[in-house]
Protein backbone atom coordinates (compact mmCIF):
# COMPACT_ATOMS: atom_id res chain seq x y z
CA UNK A 1 0.00 0.00 0.00
CA UNK A 2 0.55 3.21 -1.02
CA UNK A 3 0.61 5.95 2.14
CA UNK A 4 -1.41 8.31 0.47
CA UNK A 5 -2.88 5.47 -1.14
CA UNK A 6 -6.92 7.00 -0.50
CA UNK A 7 -5.88 10.00 -2.11
CA UNK A 8 -5.32 7.45 -5.11
CA UNK A 9 -8.88 6.21 -4.91
CA UNK A 10 -10.53 9.83 -5.29
CA UNK A 11 -8.45 9.90 -8.49
CA UNK A 12 -10.68 6.82 -9.54
CA UNK A 13 -13.69 8.93 -9.16
CA UNK A 14 -12.94 12.38 -9.41
CA UNK A 15 -11.29 15.24 -11.14
CA UNK A 16 -8.09 13.80 -12.95
CA UNK A 17 -6.40 16.97 -13.74
CA UNK A 18 -6.56 17.99 -9.93
CA UNK A 19 -5.26 14.66 -8.66
CA UNK A 20 -2.57 13.86 -10.81
CA UNK A 21 -1.07 17.27 -9.48
CA UNK A 22 -1.27 16.01 -6.03
CA UNK A 23 0.25 12.82 -7.00
CA UNK A 24 2.83 14.08 -8.40
CA UNK A 25 4.41 15.32 -5.37
CA UNK A 26 3.72 12.74 -2.55
CA UNK A 27 6.18 11.25 -0.64
CA UNK A 28 5.86 8.67 2.53
CA UNK A 29 4.22 10.80 4.84
CA UNK A 30 5.86 11.41 8.24
CA UNK A 31 4.42 10.93 11.61
CA UNK A 32 2.72 14.31 12.67
CA UNK A 33 3.09 15.47 16.32
CA UNK A 34 -0.09 13.37 18.36
CA UNK A 35 -1.60 16.08 20.63
CA UNK A 36 -2.35 14.87 24.35
CA UNK A 37 -5.96 13.15 24.44
CA UNK A 38 -8.56 14.14 27.55
CA UNK A 39 -8.50 12.20 30.89
CA UNK A 40 -10.15 8.83 29.32
CA UNK A 41 -13.66 7.84 30.78
CA UNK A 42 -13.54 4.39 32.65
CA UNK A 43 -15.63 1.94 31.14
CA UNK A 44 -17.65 -0.80 32.66
CA UNK A 45 -17.15 -4.54 30.86
CA UNK A 46 -19.99 -5.60 29.13
CA UNK A 47 -21.74 -7.10 25.99
CA UNK A 48 -22.13 -4.01 24.13
CA UNK A 49 -25.58 -2.38 24.83
CA UNK A 50 -26.37 -0.31 21.82
CA UNK A 51 -28.06 2.88 22.31
CA UNK A 52 -29.15 3.88 18.99
CA UNK A 53 -32.92 2.71 17.62
CA UNK A 54 -32.22 0.63 14.71
CA UNK A 55 -34.53 0.42 11.93
CA UNK A 56 -37.03 -2.43 12.78
CA UNK A 57 -36.44 -4.33 9.64
CA UNK A 58 -32.39 -4.46 10.52
CA UNK A 59 -30.96 -7.76 12.28
CA UNK A 60 -27.71 -7.15 13.45
CA UNK A 61 -24.61 -9.63 12.71
CA UNK A 62 -24.28 -9.84 16.44
CA UNK A 63 -20.81 -9.45 16.54
CA UNK A 64 -17.67 -11.33 15.89
CA UNK A 65 -16.72 -14.64 18.12
CA UNK A 66 -13.49 -14.06 20.21
CA UNK A 67 -12.56 -17.29 22.69
CA UNK A 68 -16.29 -18.49 22.57
CA UNK A 69 -18.24 -14.85 22.95
CA UNK A 70 -19.34 -12.78 20.54
CA UNK A 71 -18.28 -9.03 20.59
CA UNK A 72 -19.11 -5.69 18.69
CA UNK A 73 -15.68 -4.75 17.06
CA UNK A 74 -14.93 -1.11 18.49
CA UNK A 75 -11.90 -1.10 16.32
CA UNK A 76 -9.20 1.77 14.43
CA UNK A 77 -6.76 1.87 11.83
CA UNK A 78 -3.70 2.22 13.36
CA UNK A 79 -2.24 1.02 10.44
CA UNK A 80 1.72 1.66 10.01
CA UNK A 81 4.20 3.57 11.89
CA UNK A 82 6.38 3.18 9.00
CA UNK A 83 4.87 1.74 5.93
CA UNK A 84 6.03 -1.05 4.70
CA UNK A 85 9.25 -1.84 7.61
CA UNK A 86 7.66 -1.70 10.57
CA UNK A 87 8.24 -5.57 10.49
CA UNK A 88 11.88 -6.56 9.45
CA UNK A 89 15.08 -5.06 8.30
CA UNK A 90 16.26 -3.93 5.13
CA UNK A 91 19.16 -1.46 3.09
CA UNK A 92 17.58 1.25 4.95
CA UNK A 93 18.95 -0.31 8.55
CA UNK A 94 16.12 -1.31 10.90
CA UNK A 95 13.84 0.96 12.53
CA UNK A 96 10.90 -1.48 13.21
CA UNK A 97 8.75 -1.63 16.02
CA UNK A 98 11.52 -3.19 18.26
CA UNK A 99 13.11 0.43 17.69
CA UNK A 100 10.18 2.50 18.40
CA UNK A 101 8.58 1.39 21.15
CA UNK A 102 8.40 4.24 23.57
CA UNK A 103 6.12 6.25 20.72
CA UNK A 104 4.17 3.10 19.02
CA UNK A 105 3.11 1.93 22.84
CA UNK A 106 2.02 5.62 23.55
CA UNK A 107 0.19 5.91 20.51
CA UNK A 108 -1.29 2.26 21.87
CA UNK A 109 -1.78 3.59 25.14
CA UNK A 110 -4.12 6.83 23.31
CA UNK A 111 -6.54 4.46 21.57
CA UNK A 112 -6.75 2.56 24.70
CA UNK A 113 -7.76 5.72 26.31
CA UNK A 114 -10.51 6.36 23.33
CA UNK A 115 -12.34 2.64 24.42
CA UNK A 116 -10.25 1.20 20.92
CA UNK A 117 -10.30 -2.67 21.46
CA UNK A 118 -9.03 -3.83 17.96
CA UNK A 119 -6.53 -2.31 15.68
CA UNK A 120 -5.93 -3.06 12.31
CA UNK A 121 -2.23 -3.03 11.46
CA UNK A 122 0.02 -3.57 8.23
CA UNK A 123 2.72 -6.47 8.21
CA UNK A 124 4.35 -6.62 5.09
CA UNK A 125 2.49 -4.21 2.82
CA UNK A 126 4.35 -3.46 -0.49
CA UNK A 127 7.26 -6.00 0.44
CA UNK A 128 10.10 -3.18 1.56
CA UNK A 129 11.14 -4.97 4.58
CA UNK A 130 9.73 -8.52 4.63
CA UNK A 131 9.69 -11.32 3.31
CA UNK A 132 13.22 -11.63 2.04
CA UNK A 133 13.47 -12.80 -1.51
CA UNK A 134 15.68 -14.31 -3.83
CA UNK A 135 17.23 -12.98 -6.94
CA UNK A 136 14.22 -15.00 -9.28
CA UNK A 137 11.32 -12.85 -6.82
CA UNK A 138 11.14 -15.68 -4.48
CA UNK A 139 10.15 -15.52 -1.25
CA UNK A 140 13.47 -17.05 0.46
CA UNK A 141 12.72 -15.89 4.34
CA UNK A 142 11.94 -13.87 7.29
CA UNK A 143 15.10 -11.96 9.31
CA UNK A 144 14.99 -11.93 12.59
CA UNK A 145 14.13 -8.82 13.20
CA UNK A 146 10.43 -9.61 12.22
CA UNK A 147 10.27 -11.93 14.65
CA UNK A 148 11.61 -9.32 17.26
CA UNK A 149 9.33 -6.64 15.58
CA UNK A 150 6.13 -8.51 16.03
CA UNK A 151 7.19 -9.64 19.53
CA UNK A 152 7.24 -6.62 20.62
CA UNK A 153 3.79 -5.66 19.00
CA UNK A 154 1.81 -8.34 20.45
CA UNK A 155 3.82 -7.45 23.77
CA UNK A 156 2.15 -3.74 23.59
CA UNK A 157 -1.03 -4.95 22.34
CA UNK A 158 -1.48 -7.12 25.51
CA UNK A 159 -0.04 -3.92 28.01
CA UNK A 160 -3.35 -2.65 26.88
CA UNK A 161 -5.74 -5.30 25.82
CA UNK A 162 -5.68 -4.09 22.37
CA UNK A 163 -6.37 -7.31 19.92
CA UNK A 164 -4.89 -7.10 16.84
CA UNK A 165 -5.88 -7.90 12.89
CA UNK A 166 -2.37 -8.15 11.12
CA UNK A 167 -2.48 -7.21 7.32
CA UNK A 168 -0.61 -9.77 5.77
CA UNK A 169 -0.42 -7.77 2.22
CA UNK A 170 -1.41 -4.20 0.70
CA UNK A 171 -2.94 -3.73 -2.84
CA UNK A 172 0.81 -2.17 -3.42
CA UNK A 173 2.36 -5.38 -3.04
CA UNK A 174 1.42 -5.66 -7.26
CA UNK A 175 2.91 -2.41 -8.33
CA UNK A 176 5.62 -2.31 -10.81
CA UNK A 177 9.22 -2.90 -8.92
CA UNK A 178 11.05 0.29 -7.45
CA UNK A 179 14.00 1.03 -6.37
CA UNK A 180 14.42 3.79 -3.73
CA UNK A 181 17.62 3.82 -2.37
CA UNK A 182 18.40 0.47 -2.58
CA UNK A 183 15.59 -0.84 -1.44
CA UNK A 184 13.20 -2.98 -3.92
CA UNK A 185 9.31 -1.80 -3.01
CA UNK A 186 6.33 -3.16 -4.69
CA UNK A 187 6.88 -5.91 -7.64
CA UNK A 188 6.09 -9.07 -6.44
CA UNK A 189 2.78 -9.65 -8.26
CA UNK A 190 4.90 -13.16 -9.32
CA UNK A 191 3.99 -14.27 -5.88
CA UNK A 192 0.43 -14.28 -6.50
CA UNK A 193 0.88 -15.22 -10.34
CA UNK A 194 3.15 -18.21 -10.45
CA UNK A 195 2.16 -21.14 -8.27
CA UNK A 196 5.81 -22.00 -7.48
CA UNK A 197 6.29 -18.33 -6.21
CA UNK A 198 3.30 -18.38 -4.25
CA UNK A 199 4.49 -21.76 -2.75
CA UNK A 200 7.68 -20.05 -1.02
CA UNK A 201 5.95 -17.31 0.05
CA UNK A 202 3.52 -20.41 2.04
CA UNK A 203 6.52 -21.86 3.11
CA UNK A 204 8.90 -19.56 3.71
CA UNK A 205 6.95 -16.67 5.52
CA UNK A 206 3.09 -17.35 5.92
CA UNK A 207 4.07 -20.52 7.84
CA UNK A 208 6.77 -19.45 10.10
CA UNK A 209 4.32 -16.61 11.23
CA UNK A 210 1.84 -19.11 12.17
CA UNK A 211 4.52 -21.48 14.09
CA UNK A 212 5.08 -18.67 16.11
CA UNK A 213 2.00 -16.57 16.15
CA UNK A 214 -0.46 -19.04 15.65
CA UNK A 215 -2.01 -19.45 18.68
CA UNK A 216 -1.33 -15.90 20.59
CA UNK A 217 -5.11 -14.81 21.74
CA UNK A 218 -4.24 -10.93 20.88
CA UNK A 219 -4.05 -11.63 17.28
CA UNK A 220 -7.89 -11.73 16.69
CA UNK A 221 -7.30 -12.00 12.43
CA UNK A 222 -5.63 -12.44 9.84
CA UNK A 223 -6.12 -10.34 6.72
CA UNK A 224 -4.72 -12.08 3.32
CA UNK A 225 -4.79 -8.69 1.58
CA UNK A 226 -6.26 -4.49 1.35
CA UNK A 227 -8.00 -3.67 -1.49
CA UNK A 228 -7.09 -6.46 -3.45
CA UNK A 229 -9.60 -5.22 -6.47
CA UNK A 230 -7.17 -2.68 -7.69
CA UNK A 231 -5.03 -5.17 -9.71
CA UNK A 232 -8.26 -6.95 -10.58
CA UNK A 233 -8.63 -6.14 -14.24
CA UNK A 234 -12.03 -5.11 -14.39
CA UNK A 235 -11.99 -2.90 -12.13
CA UNK A 236 -7.95 -1.76 -12.13
CA UNK A 237 -7.17 1.85 -12.44
CA UNK A 238 -3.75 2.62 -11.76
CA UNK A 239 -1.64 1.00 -14.77
CA UNK A 240 1.17 0.83 -12.13
CA UNK A 241 -0.47 -1.60 -10.44
CA UNK A 242 0.23 -5.36 -12.13
CA UNK A 243 -3.29 -6.50 -13.11
CA UNK A 244 -4.13 -10.10 -11.64
CA UNK A 245 -7.16 -12.08 -13.10
CA UNK A 246 -9.76 -12.23 -10.71
CA UNK A 247 -9.95 -15.88 -10.14
CA UNK A 248 -5.99 -16.38 -9.72
CA UNK A 249 -6.53 -13.38 -6.85
CA UNK A 250 -9.56 -15.53 -5.88
CA UNK A 251 -7.41 -19.20 -5.63
CA UNK A 252 -4.76 -16.94 -4.04
CA UNK A 253 -7.36 -15.99 -1.02
CA UNK A 254 -8.88 -19.14 -0.59
CA UNK A 255 -4.99 -21.03 -0.27
CA UNK A 256 -4.06 -18.64 2.20
CA UNK A 257 -7.19 -18.73 3.99
CA UNK A 258 -6.91 -22.66 4.21
CA UNK A 259 -3.22 -22.12 5.32
CA UNK A 260 -4.19 -20.06 8.16
CA UNK A 261 -6.82 -22.21 9.33
CA UNK A 262 -4.61 -25.49 9.45
CA UNK A 263 -1.88 -23.47 11.37
CA UNK A 264 -3.64 -21.01 13.47
CA UNK A 265 -6.55 -20.71 15.64
CA UNK A 266 -7.47 -17.07 14.38
CA UNK A 267 -9.74 -16.23 11.56
CA UNK A 268 -9.09 -15.12 8.51
CA UNK A 269 -10.63 -11.25 6.91
CA UNK A 270 -9.87 -9.49 3.51
CA UNK A 271 -10.04 -5.55 3.38
CA UNK A 272 -12.54 -5.15 0.36
CA UNK A 273 -12.02 -2.15 -1.45
CA UNK A 274 -15.78 -1.22 -1.68
CA UNK A 275 -18.96 -3.40 -0.21
CA UNK A 276 -20.34 -3.51 -3.96
CA UNK A 277 -17.34 -5.57 -4.85
CA UNK A 278 -17.21 -8.32 -1.68
CA UNK A 279 -19.09 -10.84 -3.68
CA UNK A 280 -16.13 -11.68 -5.38
CA UNK A 281 -14.82 -12.86 -1.60
CA UNK A 282 -17.85 -14.63 -0.07
CA UNK A 283 -17.39 -18.05 -0.49
CA UNK A 284 -13.31 -18.79 -0.83
CA UNK A 285 -13.01 -19.22 2.85
CA UNK A 286 -13.01 -16.33 5.13
CA UNK A 287 -14.18 -15.90 8.50
CA UNK A 288 -15.10 -11.98 8.38
CA UNK A 289 -16.81 -9.86 5.96
CA UNK A 290 -15.15 -6.72 5.43
CA UNK A 291 -15.09 -3.92 3.32
CA UNK A 292 -14.21 0.03 3.29
CA UNK A 293 -16.27 2.83 2.59
CA UNK A 294 -15.15 6.47 1.53
CA UNK A 295 -18.02 9.16 0.27
CA UNK A 296 -16.06 10.62 -2.63
CA UNK A 297 -15.63 7.26 -4.40
CA UNK A 298 -19.06 5.87 -3.83
CA UNK A 299 -21.77 6.65 -6.11
CA UNK A 300 -23.67 3.04 -6.13
CA UNK A 301 -22.66 1.90 -2.88
CA UNK A 302 -24.21 4.01 0.08
CA UNK A 303 -23.36 3.24 3.48
CA UNK A 304 -26.70 3.82 4.42
CA UNK A 305 -27.21 0.05 3.33
CA UNK A 306 -28.65 -2.43 6.17
CA UNK A 307 -26.37 -5.89 6.88
CA UNK A 308 -29.13 -8.16 6.11
CA UNK A 309 -29.46 -6.97 2.27
CA UNK A 310 -25.54 -7.62 2.06
CA UNK A 311 -26.44 -11.22 1.39
CA UNK A 312 -23.19 -12.06 3.39
CA UNK A 313 -23.00 -15.46 5.53
CA UNK A 314 -20.19 -13.95 7.85
CA UNK A 315 -20.24 -11.39 10.10
CA UNK A 316 -18.93 -8.09 8.68
CA UNK A 317 -17.44 -4.98 9.52
CA UNK A 318 -16.67 -1.47 8.20
CA UNK A 319 -12.55 -1.54 7.86
CA UNK A 320 -12.45 1.99 6.80
CA UNK A 321 -13.77 4.72 6.17
CA UNK A 322 -12.57 8.59 6.61
CA UNK A 323 -11.85 10.93 10.12
CA UNK A 324 -10.92 13.52 7.26
CA UNK A 325 -12.05 14.94 3.94
CA UNK A 326 -15.18 13.61 4.07
CA UNK A 327 -19.21 14.97 3.28
CA UNK A 328 -19.92 13.36 6.76
CA UNK A 329 -18.89 13.36 10.15
CA UNK A 330 -16.96 10.81 12.61
CA UNK A 331 -20.59 10.73 14.60
CA UNK A 332 -23.10 10.41 11.51
CA UNK A 333 -20.07 7.19 9.79
CA UNK A 334 -20.83 5.85 13.73
CA UNK A 335 -24.56 6.08 13.72
CA UNK A 336 -25.35 5.14 10.03
CA UNK A 337 -23.05 1.85 10.53
CA UNK A 338 -24.32 0.77 13.76
CA UNK A 339 -27.98 1.60 12.30
CA UNK A 340 -27.74 -0.77 9.85
CA UNK A 341 -26.44 -3.71 11.82
CA UNK A 342 -22.91 -3.91 11.02
CA UNK A 343 -20.49 -5.78 13.15
CA UNK A 344 -17.11 -4.00 13.79
CA UNK A 345 -16.30 -0.29 12.95
CA UNK A 346 -12.34 0.97 11.95
CA UNK A 347 -11.75 4.65 11.38
CA UNK A 348 -9.04 5.36 9.24
CA UNK A 349 -6.64 6.36 10.82
CA UNK A 350 -4.15 7.52 13.61
CA UNK A 351 -0.74 7.70 11.36
CA UNK A 352 -1.72 7.58 7.76
CA UNK A 353 -1.05 11.36 6.55
CA UNK A 354 -4.62 11.05 4.98
CA UNK A 355 -6.42 11.29 8.35
CA UNK A 356 -7.14 12.54 11.61
CA UNK A 357 -8.57 10.30 14.58
CA UNK A 358 -6.56 12.01 16.86
CA UNK A 359 -8.85 15.29 16.85
CA UNK A 360 -11.66 13.02 16.39
CA UNK A 361 -10.81 10.95 19.74
CA UNK A 362 -13.79 12.72 21.64
CA UNK A 363 -16.60 11.37 19.00
CA UNK A 364 -14.58 8.00 19.68
CA UNK A 365 -14.43 8.29 23.53
CA UNK A 366 -18.12 9.19 23.47
CA UNK A 367 -19.25 6.13 20.96
CA UNK A 368 -17.66 3.86 23.34
CA UNK A 369 -19.25 4.47 26.10
CA UNK A 370 -22.59 4.38 24.66
CA UNK A 371 -21.38 0.99 23.54
CA UNK A 372 -19.82 -0.21 26.61
CA UNK A 373 -17.40 -2.34 24.88
CA UNK A 374 -14.73 -3.77 26.70
CA UNK A 375 -13.27 -7.34 25.43
CA UNK A 376 -11.97 -9.13 28.62
CA UNK A 377 -8.39 -10.42 28.60
CA UNK A 378 -7.50 -13.92 27.64
CA UNK A 379 -7.87 -16.62 29.94
CA UNK A 380 -5.54 -18.24 31.26
CA UNK A 381 -2.75 -15.16 30.31
CA UNK A 382 -0.69 -15.25 27.36
CA UNK A 383 2.83 -15.76 28.39
CA UNK A 384 5.19 -14.77 25.55
CA UNK A 385 7.22 -17.01 23.57
CA UNK A 386 11.16 -16.79 24.32
CA UNK A 387 12.66 -14.44 22.29
CA UNK A 388 13.83 -15.33 18.87
CA UNK A 389 17.91 -14.54 18.01
CA UNK A 390 17.09 -15.56 14.28
CA UNK A 391 14.99 -18.14 12.24
CA UNK A 392 15.83 -18.01 8.57
CA UNK A 393 14.19 -20.76 6.75
CA UNK A 394 16.24 -22.17 4.87
CA UNK A 395 14.75 -23.96 1.25
CA UNK A 396 17.95 -25.46 0.70
CA UNK A 397 20.05 -26.96 3.61
CA UNK A 398 21.84 -30.13 2.45
CA UNK A 399 21.36 -32.91 5.30
CA UNK A 400 23.99 -36.07 5.05
CA UNK A 401 22.76 -38.20 2.15
CA UNK A 402 20.13 -35.99 1.42
CA UNK A 403 19.16 -33.85 -1.43
CA UNK A 404 19.99 -30.61 -2.02
CA UNK A 405 16.40 -28.99 -2.06
CA UNK A 406 13.27 -30.55 -1.30
CA UNK A 407 10.98 -29.81 -3.72
CA UNK A 408 9.16 -33.26 -3.60
CA UNK A 409 5.59 -34.17 -4.06
CA UNK A 410 5.19 -34.39 -0.26
CA UNK A 411 8.05 -32.47 1.28
CA UNK A 412 5.89 -31.34 3.65
CA UNK A 413 7.30 -27.44 3.82
CA UNK A 414 3.09 -26.63 3.19
CA UNK A 415 0.54 -28.43 4.09
CA UNK A 416 0.60 -30.45 1.10
CA UNK A 417 -0.54 -33.83 2.06
CA UNK A 418 -2.39 -35.38 5.24
CA UNK A 419 -0.63 -38.26 6.20
CA UNK A 420 -2.26 -40.38 8.93
CA UNK A 421 -1.25 -43.11 10.60
CA UNK A 422 -3.55 -46.33 10.14
CA UNK A 423 -3.59 -50.00 11.94
CA UNK A 424 -3.65 -52.39 8.73
CA UNK A 425 -2.63 -56.04 9.75
CA UNK A 426 -2.86 -54.75 13.54
CA UNK A 427 -0.02 -51.89 13.10
CA UNK A 428 0.04 -49.82 16.29
CA UNK A 429 3.24 -49.12 16.97
CA UNK A 430 2.56 -45.47 15.28
CA UNK A 431 0.49 -43.69 17.89
CA UNK A 432 0.13 -40.15 15.54
CA UNK A 433 1.46 -38.50 13.06
CA UNK A 434 1.56 -34.47 12.71
CA UNK A 435 3.54 -32.03 10.66
CA UNK A 436 6.85 -30.26 12.67
CA UNK A 437 9.16 -27.51 12.15
CA UNK A 438 12.96 -27.76 11.81
CA UNK A 439 13.60 -31.09 12.93
CA UNK A 440 17.46 -31.22 12.87
CA UNK A 441 19.12 -32.03 11.16
CA UNK A 442 16.35 -31.51 8.30
CA UNK A 443 15.00 -31.34 4.57
CA UNK A 444 14.24 -27.79 4.35
CA UNK A 445 12.04 -26.64 6.91
CA UNK A 446 9.30 -29.48 7.85
CA UNK A 447 9.01 -33.08 7.92
CA UNK A 448 6.76 -35.72 9.02
CA UNK A 449 6.52 -36.88 12.58
CA UNK A 450 5.78 -40.17 13.49
CA UNK A 451 5.32 -40.77 17.30
CA UNK A 452 6.46 -43.93 18.12
CA UNK A 453 5.85 -46.88 20.63
CA UNK A 454 7.65 -49.77 19.21
CA UNK A 455 8.32 -53.20 21.23
CA UNK A 456 10.05 -56.07 19.63
CA UNK A 457 8.27 -59.47 19.88
CA UNK A 458 4.79 -57.89 21.02
CA UNK A 459 2.24 -58.43 17.74
CA UNK A 460 0.47 -55.42 17.58
CA UNK A 461 3.56 -53.31 18.36
CA UNK A 462 6.26 -54.11 16.60
CA UNK A 463 5.06 -52.91 13.71
CA UNK A 464 3.70 -48.97 13.09
CA UNK A 465 2.27 -47.21 9.24
CA UNK A 466 1.61 -43.81 8.34
CA UNK A 467 -0.15 -43.42 4.65
CA UNK A 468 -1.49 -40.39 2.31
CA UNK A 469 -4.63 -40.92 0.47
CA UNK A 470 -3.42 -38.75 -2.80
CA UNK A 471 -6.71 -38.78 -4.15
CA UNK A 472 -8.20 -36.62 -1.38
CA UNK A 473 -4.60 -34.48 -0.33
CA UNK A 474 -3.11 -34.49 -4.30
CA UNK A 475 0.91 -33.91 -3.80
CA UNK A 476 2.42 -30.22 -4.41
CA UNK A 477 2.69 -30.68 -7.93
CA UNK A 478 -1.17 -30.35 -8.40
CA UNK A 479 -1.23 -33.96 -10.23
CA UNK A 480 -4.78 -36.03 -10.72
CA UNK A 481 -4.52 -40.14 -9.44
CA UNK A 482 -4.83 -42.58 -9.43
CA UNK A 483 -1.31 -42.71 -10.56
CA UNK A 484 0.24 -45.29 -12.57
CA UNK A 485 3.89 -45.98 -11.23
CA UNK A 486 4.48 -48.96 -12.69
CA UNK A 487 7.44 -48.23 -14.43
CA UNK A 488 8.71 -46.14 -11.58
CA UNK A 489 9.96 -45.96 -7.89
CA UNK A 490 8.52 -44.46 -4.68
CA UNK A 491 11.32 -42.85 -2.89
CA UNK A 492 11.61 -41.30 0.95
CA UNK A 493 13.77 -40.20 3.86
CA UNK A 494 13.71 -41.59 7.06
CA UNK A 495 15.47 -40.71 10.37
CA UNK A 496 15.87 -41.92 13.43
CA UNK A 497 17.41 -40.02 16.51
CA UNK A 498 20.36 -40.98 17.84
CA UNK A 499 19.70 -43.67 20.78
CA UNK A 500 17.10 -45.04 19.51
CA UNK A 501 18.82 -48.74 19.39
CA UNK A 502 18.82 -48.56 23.11
CA UNK A 503 21.82 -50.27 24.48
CA UNK A 504 21.65 -52.66 21.44
CA UNK A 505 24.54 -52.94 18.79
CA UNK A 506 22.54 -54.72 16.36
CA UNK A 507 20.09 -52.98 14.13
CA UNK A 508 16.73 -54.43 14.92
CA UNK A 509 14.33 -51.02 13.19
CA UNK A 510 13.88 -50.87 9.79
CA UNK A 511 11.80 -49.10 7.56
CA UNK A 512 9.17 -50.12 3.78
CA UNK A 513 7.76 -48.08 1.94
CA UNK A 514 4.03 -49.19 0.46
CA UNK A 515 1.05 -48.26 -1.93
CA UNK A 516 -2.49 -48.97 -2.35
CA UNK A 517 -4.47 -49.33 -5.12
CA UNK A 518 -7.99 -48.60 -6.12
CA UNK A 519 -9.64 -51.68 -4.90
CA UNK A 520 -7.46 -51.51 -1.40
CA UNK A 521 -4.55 -53.93 -2.53
CA UNK A 522 -1.26 -53.52 -0.98
CA UNK A 523 2.63 -53.51 -1.95
CA UNK A 524 5.49 -53.10 0.24
CA UNK A 525 9.01 -52.56 -0.39
CA UNK A 526 11.83 -54.79 1.05
CA UNK A 527 13.26 -53.73 4.79
CA UNK A 528 15.78 -51.28 4.73
CA UNK A 529 17.13 -51.95 8.06
CA UNK A 530 19.01 -48.43 10.37
CA UNK A 531 22.34 -49.32 11.61
CA UNK A 532 23.84 -48.48 15.00
CA UNK A 533 25.56 -45.71 12.70
CA UNK A 534 22.81 -44.64 10.50
CA UNK A 535 21.22 -42.49 13.47
CA UNK A 536 21.11 -39.33 13.42
CA UNK A 537 20.91 -39.00 9.57
CA UNK A 538 18.52 -39.07 6.77
CA UNK A 539 18.36 -42.33 4.75
CA UNK A 540 16.64 -42.90 1.33
CA UNK A 541 14.06 -45.53 1.29
CA UNK A 542 12.40 -47.04 -1.89
CA UNK A 543 9.37 -49.59 -3.27
CA UNK A 544 9.27 -50.13 -7.11
CA UNK A 545 5.49 -50.88 -7.35
CA UNK A 546 4.87 -53.85 -9.55
CA UNK A 547 2.37 -56.89 -9.58
CA UNK A 548 4.64 -59.23 -7.97
CA UNK A 549 6.75 -58.98 -4.68
CA UNK A 550 10.37 -57.65 -3.98
CA UNK A 551 12.07 -60.20 -2.09
CA UNK A 552 11.82 -59.10 1.82
CA UNK A 553 8.55 -57.17 0.85
CA UNK A 554 4.60 -58.16 1.21
CA UNK A 555 1.87 -58.09 -1.72
CA UNK A 556 -1.80 -58.88 -0.93
CA UNK A 557 -2.69 -62.03 -2.00
CA UNK A 558 -5.37 -60.78 -5.17
CA UNK A 559 -2.29 -59.34 -6.34
CA UNK A 560 -1.36 -55.36 -6.44
CA UNK A 561 -2.39 -52.72 -10.03
CA UNK A 562 0.31 -50.49 -9.79
CA UNK A 563 -1.18 -48.47 -12.71
CA UNK A 564 -3.83 -47.29 -10.15
CA UNK A 565 -2.18 -46.09 -7.13
CA UNK A 566 -4.39 -44.41 -4.64
CA UNK A 567 -2.04 -44.00 -1.57
CA UNK A 568 1.31 -44.49 -0.41
CA UNK A 569 3.17 -44.89 3.30
CA UNK A 570 6.02 -45.58 5.38
CA UNK A 571 6.02 -48.68 7.61
CA UNK A 572 8.12 -48.98 10.68
CA UNK A 573 8.92 -52.66 12.52
CA UNK A 574 11.10 -54.26 15.09
CA UNK A 575 13.04 -56.85 13.22
CA UNK A 576 12.60 -59.54 16.05
CA UNK A 577 15.17 -61.98 14.85
CA UNK A 578 17.94 -59.39 14.84
CA UNK A 579 17.25 -58.01 18.46
CA UNK A 580 19.71 -59.20 20.42
CA UNK A 581 17.28 -59.43 23.36
CA UNK A 582 13.85 -60.02 24.09
CA UNK A 583 11.67 -56.42 25.39
CA UNK A 584 13.91 -54.14 23.12
CA UNK A 585 12.12 -51.14 22.62
CA UNK A 586 12.25 -47.43 21.35
CA UNK A 587 9.27 -44.93 22.36
CA UNK A 588 9.94 -41.51 20.82
CA UNK A 589 9.95 -39.63 17.23
CA UNK A 590 10.90 -40.72 14.02
CA UNK A 591 10.73 -38.66 10.97
CA UNK A 592 10.12 -39.41 7.34
CA UNK A 593 10.67 -36.44 4.50
CA UNK A 594 10.46 -35.78 0.96
CA UNK A 595 8.45 -38.68 -0.70
CA UNK A 596 8.62 -38.23 -3.96
CA UNK A 597 7.91 -40.65 -7.14
CA UNK A 598 9.47 -40.65 -10.84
Amino acid sequence: MYPTRKFFNAFCFSTLALLLGMLSNCTQPLPSPIPPIPTPTVFASARPSLTFTPTPTITPSDGVFIEGKRYFLFGANYPWYNYGHDFGDNAWGHDGVSTQRTVIEDDFAKMSAMGIQVVRWFVFANGAAAPDFAANGSVSGLDDKVFTDLDTALKIAQTHNIRLILVLLDFQWLAESKNVNGVTVGGHADVILDPVKRKTFYQQALVPLLERYGQNPYILAWEVMNEPEWAIPDIRTDKSIVPVPRDTMQSFVRDTAEIIHKNARQLVTLGSASRRWWGIWEDIGLDICQFHYYDWMEKDSPLDFPYTSLKTKLPCIVGEFPTAGSTLTLDKYYQTILNNGYAGTFPWSLRAADSDLISSAPTVQTWAKRLIVTIPPPTPPWVPPPPITRITPTYTITPDNGPNQDTSQYGFEVQDGEWTHQTFRDSQAVTSVRRVYRPAPHLGQYALQLDVNLISGNENLSKGEALVDVLQHPPRNGSVGPYNLETGAITCWAFLPVGAHGDTQTPWIAFQVFAKDTESHFVYGAWTRIQVYDEGKWLLISLRPRRFMELGGYISPDGFNPTAITAIGVKIGADDFYAQKKGVSYKGPVYIDACDWK
